[in-house]
């Protein structure tokens, strides 16, 4: 009840100070609550407000604005991050930047471990992702590509492979028997 505390705190009059059980008392108890109802109630319209933590029915509005139409059985975290890069990939001009940009709204802004790397010879752009790392998010490894495939032009495709490596052997070696790698 922290609004009684404060009404409490701010009471005006120095006659009388609302002391437990007396009515004046109990008067402010019920208005402070109702303002704590009221400041959680904006509080939860303000995070309905944003895909980044809207819930339920106002995330599925939100994605719809963004193209996105809940799947049967998707989770608000799978729909959240399918609606994300679609927004990005409206916003794209289909540069780097963009790709990055649709990374970062996916990634929570932690590109440090991502690599993009054009390919010269073929117009693939590959994006170099820890397993790991796309783990770490509800969509699959196929899911984000195909979605990813939506922040560039046509003739340019996104592949998505993992970036982890497999080394065989002991700490210090190059494993696999040594010079074989």
């Amino acid at each position: 009840m922290a609004k009684l505390d404060t009404l409490l705190d701010n009471w005006p009059f120095t006659e009388t100070v609302p002391d437990d059980g007396e009515a004046i008392h109990d008067l402010l108890t019920v208005i402070g609550s109702e303002f704590d109802r009221r400041d959680d109630d904006i509080a939860y319209l303000y995070k309905q407000r944003f895909l980044q933590t809207a819930t339920s029915e106002e995330l599925n509005r939100l994605a719809r604005e963004a193209g996105v139409r809940r799947q049967s059985s998707e989770g608000d975290d799978e729909l959240r991050t399918r609606a994300l890069i679609s927004k990005a990939a409206t916003q794209s001009d289909g540069t780097f930047d963009s790709i990055e940009s649709a990374l970062n709204s996916i990634f929570d802004d932690d590109l440090t471990q991502i690599r993009i790397i054009p390919r010269e010879l073929e117009p693939t752009i590959v994006i170099a992702i820890p397993e790991k790392l796309i783990n770490s998010i509800p969509v699959t490894k196929s899911q984000l590509e195909k979605e990813l495939n939506a922040t560039t032009p046509a003739n340019n495709p996104i592949a998505v492979e993992t970036a982890d490596t497999l080394i065989l052997g002991e700490s210090g070696e190059r494993g696999l028997g040594g010079d074989l790698v």
